[in-house]
């Protein structure tokens, strides 16, 4: 009697060299993706981003179907990753958006909260957060949006996006256009 095993998901290595990715979930990101768990790094296939854009995430909803990564792709330029799955060189697309300055803090905690270990303290993290909050709410009145920027990856050739820890966040909650 033969058995047939079946593992699920195909193999992929991480395009910045760390090794096989893997599927499931993250401390990162709840959803199920394939993703490396040394760099933090997640792979989107063309399924995944479809339903990424189908699911909302929170109250303002979600912005990747009004940013349209594949449109996008089009106008990227030659990058230096190779694709996990065709090993072509990916292209890096360069976007940019308009942030507060405290959904901007907000958005540097998720991408390395290491950074920002002062502020998980009890007494004293309350005390730091309210004065940046203050500082930061001061700044987008007299001085506007900050503009920020985000660079992911994309293999036009199989649709296969890689996007950097924190990268899904940014991507997903701003209304991107090209750099």
């Amino acid at each position: 009697m033969v058995r047939v095993v079946q593992t699920g998901k195909d193999e992929y290595n991480c395009p910045k060299k760390c090794g096989p990715l893997k599927y499931g979930r993250s401390l990162h990101i709840l959803q199920k993706t394939t993703h490396c768990k040394k760099c933090k790094g997640i792979m989107l296939t063309e399924n995944d981003v479809k339903e990424w854009e189908r699911k909302g995430m929170g109250p303002r909803g979600n912005k990747l179907r009004k940013n349209n990564l594949f449109e996008l792709l089009k106008s990227g330029t030659n990058g230096t990753l190779d694709c996990p799955k065709c090993s072509r060189r990916m292209k890096e697309i360069h976007l940019r958006y308009k942030k507060t300055r405290l959904m901007s803090r907000q958005e540097d905690v998720m991408k390395d909260p290491g950074k920002h270990v002062i502020e998980f303290i009890p007494l004293i993290g309350n005390l730091v957060r309210m004065v940046q909050t203050t500082v930061d709410l001061a700044g987008d009145l007299t001085q506007g949006k900050l503009e920020k920027s985000v660079t992911i990856d994309g293999c036009d050739a199989c649709l296969i996006f890689w996007l950097d820890q924190g990268e899904i966040i940014q991507i997903t909650g701003n209304d991107l256009t090209l750099k």
